[in-house]
């Protein structure tokens, strides 16, 4: 066997050798890039998303103090009208019962006062 055939064969395996090691890191490399921006692309998106989501939240927390603060404000308004006919019930009741009163002593009643 000639040495040189040999050590030519053998340079040519480690050659080639090295052209697949190049290619496959070359290729992984490509590939790990690629991985990259993808996954920098999912993070932009991923936040833009969360964003969005924030203030969605945001403004359904606002409109639900709005609608508490409307419901508070109805519940308060109801609460004075209706105190305000229980005091004006209670005043004709008191008025009432000074008619009578003085209708069974014989008295005529007391003119109104400003107030009542």
């Amino acid at each position: 066997m000639d040495t040189k055939s040999i050590n030519s064969k053998i340079d040519a395996a480690a050659s080639k050798g090295k052209s697949l090691v190049a290619d496959a890191t070359q290729s992984l490399s490509d590939a790990a890039a690629t991985a990259r921006v993808a996954a920098v692309t999912a993070q932009g998106k991923v936040e833009k998303l969360v964003t969005e989501a924030e203030h969605g939240f945001q403004e359904a927390a606002a409109k639900v103090g709005h609608a508490a603060q409307e419901l508070t404000a109805k519940v308060s308004h109801s609460a004075q009208e209706a105190a305000q006919k229980i005091a004006h019930a209670t005043s004709e009741a008191a008025s009432a019962a000074e008619h009578r009163r003085q209708e069974v002593v014989g008295k005529s009643p007391p003119k109104p006062t400003a107030g009542r």
